[in-house]
């Protein structure tokens, strides 16, 4: 991107900014703005989310009744792995959000859940602070096996928990977040390795953020081709791409009209992708989405 058409983001960004405080302007604007001024090779080199359609709406997954919390996907067997909160529990389905299986587990407030390889998975307990790897095998007599966990209680804050997993396969470590007031960043080193060295696993802080114009953090995806994640908001109804640095690449507004939405999500919940780089979002109570790039 040039000088001259970084001199006319930062002023347009700041004209947004002032204009949004009056009349809460939204967002698309400013999505627009970055669509006219970034150059067909910087998005080729991002995920570039203003491309991107929604296919599948409000498709209710029949075997969950509410408090579906995350979505994940496998990429060893291609289907997808959603986290129940509430009974505790994770369910399998296909890309048309078809229940194939369940399998219960005995934690608490289940958050977040992310594949890492085979059929391990890294799931977040957010009251408790915890993260464990498990393996999961829905055919096997208790379906799940805790392989080992990690507590993060230093970052324990009134009602706030870990609200969203990343794995970073390209670093084999996990990011993790406290969701609002303000969102922080952490990355969980050697947790994935399962070491019996209780001192290979390392927790380092990544970054704060207080401006990504979204007021909270519900989900979150490492994308490895680009090395940049997304991060979605329940209460903005947005979705964001950062870089490794947290700056703001794009991101697109989850609301009817947009983006071939016929209606807003109601609480985005977990994000994910496959290896088409297609992206799925899971709502409260029982929703599920398929946006693709648009052809």
């Amino acid at each position: 991107m040039n000088v001259v058409k970084k001199m006319w983001l930062v002023v347009g960004s700041l004209l947004l900014m002032g204009v949004g405080y009056w009349n809460n302007v939204d967002h698309h604007i400013g999505s627009f703005m970055l669509n006219v001024l970034t150059s067909e090779q910087e998005k080729k080199a991002a995920i570039w989310l203003p491309q991107y359609q929604a296919i599948i709406q409000s498709k209710v997954i029949n075997c969950v009744d509410s408090n579906l919390s995350d979505i994940t996907y496998n990429k060893q067997d291609q289907l997808f792995y959603l986290v129940v909160n509430s009974p505790t529990k994770v369910v399998v389905v296909n890309e048309q959000g078809e229940c194939l299986n369940q399998v219960d587990l005995q934690l608490e407030d289940t958050e977040a859940l992310v594949w890492v390889k085979d059929n391990q998975f890294i799931i977040s307990e957010e009251r408790k602070f915890k993260v464990s790897l498990l393996e999961i095998n829905p055919e096997s007599e208790n379906g799940y096996q805790i392989k080992d966990s990690i507590s993060l209680d230093f970052l324990k804050d009134k009602n706030l928990g870990l609200e969203a997993l990343a794995y970073n396969t390209n670093s084999q470590s996990i990011i993790t977040t406290k969701e609002k007031s303000p969102i922080l960043f952490y990355e969980i080193v050697g947790l994935v390795k399962n070491s019996l060295n209780r001192s290979d696993i390392k927790i380092k802080w990544l970054f704060k953020k207080k401006r990504f114009d979204i007021d909270d953090l519900s989900g979150m995806y490492f994308h490895s081709k680009t090395g940049h994640t997304m991060l979605l908001s329940d209460e903005s109804q947005m979705l964001v791409e950062i870089n490794q640095k947290g700056s703001t690449l794009s991101y697109i507004d989850l609301e009817k009209g947009l983006y071939g939405f016929k209606s807003s999500i109601p609480q985005a919940e977990g994000i994910t992708m496959d290896d088409n780089d297609n992206i799925y979002i899971v709502s409260e109570p029982n929703l599920f989405y398929k946006l693709s790039p648009a052809q």
